[in-house]
């Protein structure tokens, strides 16, 4: 025993000495330069003295499908591995944290942490899930008390409101929402883009996220925080060319930012190839082959072994990008031999547009630079400058033609630019640049978004963007469900110009209560006319005790009549209706002509509720919600009531908690045969909400909807929900701006709640 406490104090010395040894040499691999420190105090300027004295230091992720590692292994929800867990792991070694990372919350069957050592450690929360879209990331923020803040905050989303088309003009907001309550808790945030899309054709994959992550970047240079694109493909694929009678950048000099002094990030594995000119003389073909040879080495990163995703990045790539954005943090983005500028999009009629831009050879040495315009859902390119050969400093002009597209309005609604983004390749550089072409000779934006409460008619203003040197006078014509406007307009050089277009709202106790339409505006001047088209949607406010019919999916038509046939033991379908008193709001569903079918795989029916139960004033402003989703079984009974999120009734509802058990829903049966789903929510859910019963100002956002089974058939071989709802808009349903308006009296006004989108 004494000899083995000798042999003890033997080796716990050369323990600590090759631990020492260990920490000397980690501090001598991660040794920051002065400009580094400087970035890291500028972009994590609350928390970086937290990281320099290892105090404890709580990190948040929101994001979608990728943050929350989707992918096709052991690995999936290993928030550890994920390229979050692994910046967390970096930037832990980096400051000594001898304790590591610890997950809060892991998914079961994941590791907590990857190192049982004791210590100071970094604590990380991946608040991600799949499916989500960015303005679903205000309300995992806006739950949290001002206490619980994390210290950091990471957001990463844009896939899944690339692939589901969602507004820009919404995220946009959104994004700009969650930096400000971010500052508001003196958080440090860090934004980054979304990754590729890989889905084919490729050169239509490859441009799904790139106008989300323009705007990523340019909210993130107007707030001054920190921005990573994680869909730069100059970090993740390059080529090689040797070109005859030009010299290779590659082999000369690369700047310093491509390799940080504090972390080896490579690039992508390099691709061989032979003389261009030997094989492709024709600029056409090259620029093919360039594409095919960049898209096969970009799929590397979603190949999952037996499953190719084209959506889901794997591992590997997720413990790439955890190194660069951390190379990104200390030493910025990654630099390519060239730049672009002067981007003009002139229109040649309506549907066609040719533009224009420069590129910019940065290097003291000759340059062969192949740009290939990708096609994004608006714009197709028909005609293309590929190949531009540049001495060193030169510019040179690049122009494309594009065709418009069959979407309803191909220029945006909210800035007088198109972003188009191109592939560019340039020694053995690669780079999708995102053009801004500013719109010439005029382009109109649209004030999108929701008017609340509006009496009689409504304004939409067009306003008329005039980027050039001389005045424009023209003239402008409007339609909408029937009613024309028309007029002219005068805008002089370099401005803005307003044109106010007003509607009458419907005033006729007969007349639809609801209804969508399209807004044809269309501007002329200098010999060139240019058609807008926006969507409009008005409901009328309703009241309690108001039965209300919900429309079958797919009968809430544009252009057409709205309101469907009240509905009863003669006629199929369903209605709702909300009463309350001091205690509860009780909503109902009542079913005619429908039976309830058990489903083998689900339930019978399924309600979803959405409400904004913030206060009057608060209202009016942007928020998110959540669903409360109900179900029921085909016999008269409880149904059941899943996990009511803390946000479910708006934003700001974060510090309260909800217990399913304190609402309740029921099927009944009735005695004219149909059938009858409620649900009552305790009026202490709505704490934020003055509750004001008789008063048509005291107001709830509101959708409802509501899914029955249907058996198979020959129609319907595995069975469906038909679906039945109050409004279907084209804005994201949990966007507060979505939703209805419910006026807790019997006695509602004749207001109504108009959406532009």
């Amino acid at each position: 025993m004494i000899r083995a406490l000798h042999l003890c104090q033997l080796i716990l010395p050369l323990v600590f000495l090759a631990s020492l040894n260990s920490v000397l040499m980690a501090e001598d691999k991660f040794d920051l330069t002065p400009a580094q420190q400087a970035r890291l105090e500028k972009y994590l300027p609350h928390s970086f003295a937290k990281l320099a004295k290892h105090d404890p230091v709580n990190v948040l992720i929101i994001g979608d499908d990728v943050a929350a590692m989707k992918v096709h292994n052991a690995d999936e929800g290993n928030t550890l591995k994920s390229f979050a867990g692994n910046l967390v792991g970096i930037l832990a070694d980096q400051f000594f944290y001898t304790g590591g990372v610890r997950i809060v919350r892991p998914p079961r069957g994941q590791p907590e942490k990857s190192i049982e050592i004791s210590g100071p450690e970094i604590s990380l929360r991946n608040a991600s899930r799949t499916g989500r879209i960015l303005i679903n990331g205000m309300s995992e923020l806006a739950a949290l008390k001002p206490a619980d803040f994390p210290d950091i905050v990471i957001v990463n989303f844009g896939v899944n409101d690339s692939l589901e088309q969602h507004s820009l003009v919404s995220f946009q907001r959104a994004l700009q929402n969650i930096i400000s309550l971010t500052r508001q808790n003196k958080a440090d945030i860090m934004l980054l883009g979304p990754t590729l899309v890989m889905k084919e054709p490729v050169e239509q994959g490859l441009a799904l996220t790139r106008a989300y992550a323009d705007i990523m970047r340019e909210i993130a240079e107007k707030n001054q925080v920190f921005f990573a694109d994680l869909g730069d493909i100059a970090w993740l694929a390059s080529v090689v060319e040797r070109m005859k009678g030009l010299e290779n950048f590659s082999e000369k000099k690369k700047p310093d930012a491509i390799k940080p002094k504090s972390i080896d990030v490579a690039p992508g594995p390099i691709i061989k190839m032979p003389m261009p000119e030997e094989l492709d003389p024709d600029p056409e073909k090259r620029a093919a082959r360039l594409f095919r040879q960049v898209s096969t080495d970009l799929q590397k990163w979603f190949d999952h072994g037996n499953i190719s995703d084209p959506v889901h990045p794997n591992s590997a790539l997720h413990r790439y990008l955890g190194r660069r954005i951390y190379a990104e943090l200390l030493d910025g983005p990654r630099k390519v031999p060239w730049s672009t500028g002067s981007v003009q999009a002139t229109f040649k009629s309506p549907t066609e547009c040719e533009v224009s831009y420069r590129v910019i050879n940065t290097t003291d040495a000759p340059l062969r630079v192949t740009a290939l315009p990708l096609v994004t859902p608006e714009w197709k390119p028909q005609e293309a400058v590929t190949q531009v050969d540049l001495k060193p400093a030169q510019k040179g002009l690049v122009v494309v033609t594009y065709r418009r597209t069959e979407i309803a309005d191909a220029i945006p609604p909210n800035e007088s630019v198109l972003r188009l983004p191109v592939l560019v390749v340039g020694e053995s550089w690669t780079r999708i640049e995102d053009l801004h072409a500013v719109i010439q000779p005029f382009s109109v934006q649209w004030n999108t978004g929701a008017q609340f409460n509006v009496e009689n008619e409504f304004t939409v203003e067009a306003t008329v963007t005039n980027p050039g040197a001389e005045a424009i006078n023209g003239t402008w014509e409007a339609s909408w469900l029937g009613q024309k406007l028309g007029g002219k307009f005068s805008a002089p050089a370099r401005s803005n110009t307003p044109v106010p277009l007003r509607f009458t709202l419907p005033t006729s106790a007969s007349a639809a209560t609801r209804q969508k339409g399209f807004l044809n505006f269309t501007a002329t001047a200098n010999g060139l006319s240019l058609p807008f088209k926006r969507e409009i949607e008005i409901a009328q406010n309703i009241g309690l005790k108001q039965v209300v019919t919900l429309y079958p999916k797919g009968q809430y038509l544009t252009d057409k009549p709205g309101d469907p046939p009240v509905p009863g033991p003669s006629q199929r379908g369903v209605t709702f209706r909300a009463d309350a008193d001091p205690s509860a709001l009780y909503l109902t569903w009542d079913i005619f002509g429908i039976n309830l079918l058990d489903n083998p795989k689900g339930d019978a029916a399924i309600a979803e509720v959405r409400l904004d139960a913030r206060s009057y004033g608060k209202r009016l402003n942007p928020g998110v919600t959540s669903p409360l989703r109900l179900s029921t079984n085909a016999a008269d009974g409880d149904g059941t009531i899943a996990q009511v999120m803390p946000w479910a009734f708006g934003t700001g509802y974060g510090s309260q908690r909800f217990d399913a058990a304190t609402l309740g829903t029921h099927l009944s049966s009735r005695p004219d045969g149909s059938r009858r789903l409620t649900l009552m929510i305790p009026r202490n859910s709505f704490s934020l909400h003055e509750w004001a019963l008789g008063n048509g100002n005291s107001e709830l956002g509101i959708a409802a909807s509501l899914g029955i089974w249907q058996k198979p058939d020959e129609n319907n071989p595995n069975g469906s929900y038909q679906n039945f709802s109050l409004i279907e808009n084209g804005l994201q349903k949990d966007d507060a701006e979505s939703l209805a308006a419910l006026e807790l009296t019997e006695h509602p006004t004749k207001r109504w709640t108009v959406r532009l989108y």
